[in-house]
């Protein structure tokens, strides 16, 4: 990617902490408000194209966290799932393996605004694939705060979620995935999703984020886990 500091618009620790003080909206398409975050960052980062990409497991229809931006606060782009009735929505089940294909055929621009990723499973995996290819300025993924460890389910194309505490990644394997790739972790919220700022788009120094181990689900003690 051609980077250049010049002219970028940035966010310091000063406009981060503001993000503990939101109100947040219900009644959008998110899980828990997450709009009012992502609008927050991206506010101070800018939206040069206001294009946006969501990757979205089976059921994770109802939690778009830019659903309510594509309708309702102009930006384009596409919401990949397989079983999404949006209609930004393009219906495929999401892999390693298609995910740059599927990004190539729909013309995702290499830079873009931002992305989210929620796939119950194999979510390490497809992002980092994602982070080879192209470099959205926000990252809005989901963590799996059960694990203070760092690592992420083995890579598995058939994986299927069951509802249990096997699933995703750890926040730690995402502060090494951030720093990998030239990323730096903000925010999280409510131990579910963590924030990622393309460091072209940092000013100054951040007191480094951090969560609470919390299990949301039944706990699964066959996983067989990756360290990253």
């Amino acid at each position: 990617f051609r980077l250049t500091e010049c002219n970028k618009k940035k966010i310091d620790a000063e406009a981060v902490s503001k993000l503990y003080e939101l109100d947040r909206v219900q009644e959008r398409s998110s899980q828990f408000g997450e709009e009012v975050f992502i609008e927050h960052i991206l506010s101070y980062i800018g939206t040069e194209k206001k294009y946006v990409v969501e990757l979205l497991d089976y059921g994770e229809q109802y939690f778009s966290n830019f659903e309510y931006l594509m309708q309702a606060k102009g930006y384009s782009g596409i919401i990949i799932s397989p079983d999404s009735e949006s209609q930004f929505a393009k219906r495929h089940a999401i892999i390693a393996e298609n995910i740059i294909p599927l990004l190539r055929t729909y013309k995702v621009p290499e830079i873009f605004d931002a992305l989210s990723i929620d796939l119950n499973g194999n979510d390490y995996w497809v992002l980092e694939k994602v982070l080879e290819h192209y470099r959205p300025n926000l990252i809005v993924a989901e963590f799996n705060s059960s694990r203070a460890d760092s690592v992420a389910i083995k890579y598995d194309s058939r994986f299927k979620w069951n509802n249990d505490d096997y699933y995703g990644f750890s926040f730690e394997a995402a502060k090494k995935l951030a720093e990998k790739f030239g990323y730096y972790i903000i925010f999280q919220n409510d131990e579910l999703n963590l924030y990622m700022v393309a460091k072209e788009h940092i000013e100054g120094s951040f007191i480094e984020c951090s969560f609470t181990q919390k299990n949301y689900h039944a706990h699964n003690p066959n996983g067989e886990w990756v360290t990253v």
